[in-house]
């Protein structure tokens, strides 16, 4: 759904600043980027919460494309509730990669 990603971008400029999107609940596309951003939300805790209780308290780092997005989402989600990122590395797979000697 590539038409759906830059309303959630929109929305996630204000979630940088603190701010909720003030169209959220009015309009289609706010309630569209809440919906994906409480899919992003939910789907990281769904894959880090699981893990965490496996390996112990184990660093969580958000890495790829959208890492810097699911952080946002992640420090802004109301009430605070969930689980943090302890670092943002969006690059790290291609650097993962550079440093394998071919």
């Amino acid at each position: 759904m590539p038409h759906l990603r830059e309303p959630l971008l929109e929305a996630l400029a204000l979630l940088r600043a603190g701010e909720m999107p003030p169209e959220i609940g009015r309009t289609t596309v706010g309630n569209l980027a809440l919906g994906l951003a409480a899919s992003l939300h939910g789907t990281v805790q769904a894959l880090i919460e699981p893990m965490r209780s496996a390996v112990g308290d184990a660093p969580a780092i958000a890495s790829g494309g959208d890492a810097e997005l699911a952080a946002a989402l992640q420090r802004w989600w109301p009430g605070g509730a969930g689980v943090r990122f302890d670092r943002v590395e969006p690059l790290l797979v291609l650097e993962g990669l550079r440093s394998v000697d071919w």
